[in-house]
């Protein structure tokens, strides 16, 4: 997760990063775990919006579906956000594809979430 190239002065500081990556790489180690799981959809693993502004961001053209979709097209649509392009054709992406990929997820939920706001 990059957090020993992180410049903290303080060792509490250090701790409380430690604290927040460790949260998101177990997202993301369960994402990659269950992709052998044919019937497993991305349901598990990401909550209703998370999915859907995942499917809206990757897949414009195509209408939402109505029940989450496979956990490999969320994994595959992630990746997609984090710059992956299987150049080489193996369907590997690495830690750092799928780690840039989630906060861009999250950056667009953010944005999604603040629009639902009433002021």
């Amino acid at each position: 997760m990059g957090v020993e190239r992180q410049r903290f002065q303080s060792v509490g500081n250090l701790e409380r990063m430690l604290a927040i990556t460790a949260f998101l790489a177990v997202r993301l180690l369960q994402l990659r775990e269950l992709l052998d799981a044919k019937e497993t959809t991305c349901g598990k693993v990401l909550a209703e919006d998370e999915w859907k502004v995942l499917w809206l961001s990757t897949e414009p053209d195509k209408p939402l579906p109505e029940t989450a979709p496979p956990i490999r097209r969320a994994y595959d649509a992630i990746a997609k956000l984090g710059g992956f392009s299987d150049t080489k054709r193996t369907g590997h992406v690495g830690w750092d594809a799928l780690w840039h990929g989630w906060f861009r997820l999250q950056e667009r939920l953010q944005g999604y979430r603040l629009s639902q706001v009433k002021l």
